[in-house]
């Protein structure tokens, strides 16, 4: 297994795309902490990971507190003796326009997709640097590759995102850590079906999530899991010479 003995810390942890990762790096070995606000689901998926043994620790932080962050950062490394991966994955969508934007919306937005990565790869860079092989995997999205309409704040944030990656990965190349982001397209989760949440009900739901699916060339949303095997590939002594890169996961979105 790739990530065998890694010790690995995901943010967003409790839902979606990074309940997917912590699943995916715990069966292949990896000694996870869960990072998510929702506590309720953050422990209930690290006692079905558990199994009975220790590899999977749940903490619950507002992911976007910087204070919180030194501290739960702090503790991870002390627990597990150290931090080698870091999946920076915690994020929101918001649906706003140009001018039908707050500033009140647009800053937490950004607090969340933008300063909250920045924070935690800040507070664990030391830790990976210590490793040897050290990684951090942003959950970027193609929506910060191209232009997205009705979702400023969401596509600034992320865009942000992928030069935060690009710029690291340049600062930290001769250091020993990789730093690179899986861009997910149109991928089934609950931010996603939150995003799409209609108020006439399932079936209208539905019917936006398939209409959503026709705009891929696949014509089928992603599966978080999918998502998840990149995260652990870029996470893995497999992908060392990997740094700095932008990875489209969208059915062929990016490529039209």
């Amino acid at each position: 297994m790739r990530v065998t003995g890694k010790r690995v810390l995901v943010t967003g942890a409790a839902s979606g795309i990074g309940a997917a990762s912590a699943r995916r790096f715990a069966e292949e070995g990896a000694h996870v902490a869960m990072v998510d606000v929702d506590a309720d689901s953050g422990a209930a998926l690290a006692a079905e990971l558990n199994g009975g043994s220790s590899q999977v620790q749940f903490h619950r932080a507002d992911v976007a507190d910087p204070a919180g962050v030194a501290d739960i950062v702090a503790q991870v490394a002390e627990e597990l003796g150290g931090i080698d991966v870091l999946h920076s994955n915690a994020g929101m969508a918001a649906g706003s326009s140009g001018l039908g934007t707050d500033i009140a919306d647009w800053d937490r937005v950004h607090a969340l997709n933008l300063r909250a990565p920045w924070l935690w790869s800040k507070e664990v860079l030391p830790h990976l640097l210590r490793s040897g092989t050290g990684a951090i995997v942003f959950t970027g999205s193609t929506s910060g590759m191209v232009g997205y309409p009705g979702a400023i704040a969401y596509t600034s944030s992320k865009g942000g995102l992928l030069n935060l990656t690009r710029s690291l990965a340049l600062e930290l190349a001769e250091q020993g850590v990789t730093v690179n982001s899986v861009c997910p397209g149109h991928i089934d989760t609950p931010m996603t079906r939150g995003f799409f949440a209609s108020p006439d009900g399932p079936d209208a739901l539905r019917a936006r999530l398939q209409e959503h699916a026709e705009t891929v060339p696949m014509k089928r949303l992603g599966r978080p899991e999918e998502v998840a095997a990149f995260v652990v590939f870029l996470a893995s002594d497999d992908a060392r010479f990997c740094t700095g890169g932008i990875y489209p996961c969208d059915g062929g979105m990016t490529a039209a």
